[in-house]
């Protein structure tokens, strides 16, 4: 006994069609953004460009706090090999340099135009901090190690005054 079922190409086709429907019903709401309650979040275009720059300075945040990091190692360790010092310095300042472009470069929702100033701000410090260091690394007196580490000090305070911003706590 053979059964013979036909299905005309209407049928077919709203079935596809439905399926098509549902998987990208699916597919954007597991890659759109989701609020606090897992609802996901209508993004207009200028909620889409604070929560992108909210991105892209919780991610120079990240950069910025390895920088801190790696000229507190610098200043830690006086006997270093100069040739050693010298490459952690020059990273160092090409790091902070090509942050501030990339910051120069973004612009900033006007909500937050004034968090992108003091993000500037406190790439500006880390940069004094280090063209400090290197100066101490050339020249090693007292007076120049004590530049050093109160602009490090001064530039790693300013960071965490940052970081307390609650436009950088959404979403992290």
């Amino acid at each position: 006994m053979s059964l013979e079922l036909e299905v005309s190409r209407s049928f077919l086709r709203n079935v596809i069609l439905g399926i098509s429907t549902l998987a990208l019903t699916a597919l954007g709401y597991f890659s759109s953004p989701q609020c606090e309650d897992h609802k996901p979040m209508l993004l207009t275009p200028s909620l889409a460009r604070v929560v992108r720059y909210q991105h892209s300075a919780q991610k120079w945040i990240f950069q910025i706090e390895e920088i801190n990091a790696e000229l507190a190692a610098i200043q830690e360790q006086p006997t270093m090999d100069l040739f050693s010092q010298d490459r952690q310095i020059s990273h160092v300042y090409g790091t902070l340099m090509a942050l501030r472009e990339e910051m120069d470069g973004t612009e900033a929702p006007p909500t937050l135009e004034n968090l992108h100033a003091i993000l500037i701000a406190v790439v500006a410090k880390y940069l004094d901090a280090t063209l400090w260091t290197a100066k101490w690394a050339s020249e090693p007196t007292a007076e120049n190690f004590t530049k050093a580490t109160d602009t490090w000090l001064a530039a790693s305070q300013q960071l965490q005054q940052v970081l307390v911003n609650p436009w950088l706590q959404v979403g992290s």
